[in-house]
């Protein structure tokens, strides 16, 4: 199940993209980087605190009219971590993450460029360390495929050839990671990057 599962899902992603035209008027490269901050939603929630780690990667966004197309490869640590009575612990697990988002732009012009994005982002877990709120990386009643909702938004201002960006963002996960209780990620993002425009 968890094969067909992974099947079905880069499919969707590789129709996705399938449905960008050749002719599409801009073309756009660039990469994005910053901390993370994640906890979970876990049946033993108490004192859980948010955890910091980092999330970077880079992305092509394609002009599609009045909304651009911009499917991301992104490496992102999501977790949390407890502080109860002096005692503390935290869990990571480090993801390759494949975002494919809507974005709107809300400004035109040579001037700082607004934007807002949502889109699907499926994950697969690359590794595991710690252990909280009653789970352990050991355990094996686990699914390494997460499946959440992204919703973010930023700033492009000019600069050289392309734009500098500063965007925030936070993924809803949406599918429980295990078989007994409850594990889903919430994490969010605050990034900066670079993009500039493809030329033919």
């Amino acid at each position: 199940m968890r094969i067909l599962a992974r099947s079905l899902l880069m499919a969707l992603a590789l129709g996705v993209l399938g449905t960008v035209p050749a002719e599409a008027q801009e073309r756009t490269i660039g990469f994005k980087l910053g901390p993370s901050f994640s906890k979970m939603s876990l049946d033993q929630d108490e004192g859980q605190k948010w955890l910091t780690k980092f999330t970077g990667g880079g992305f092509l966004s394609f002009d599609m009219g009045a909304f651009r197309l911009q499917p991301e490869l992104t490496y992102v640590t999501k977790g949390g971590k407890r502080e109860v009575a002096g005692a503390s612990g935290d869990v990571s697990f480090d993801y390759v993450e494949v975002p494919v988002l809507f974005v709107l732009p809300m400004g035109q012009g040579a001037g700082i460029r607004p934007s807002l994005y949502a889109g699907p982002a499926i994950a697969f877990e690359a590794g595991c360390t710690g252990s909280l709120g009653g789970f352990d990386c050991d355990d094996d009643d686990r699914t390494k495929l997460d499946i959440g909702a992204m919703l973010g938004g930023g700033l492009a201002f000019p600069a050289g050839p392309g734009s500098l960006l500063v965007e925030g963002r936070f993924t809803f996960g949406l599918r429980n990671l295990v078989e007994v209780g409850t594990l889903k990620h919430r994490t969010g993002a605050l990034l900066v990057g670079y993009s500039a425009v493809l030329r033919p």
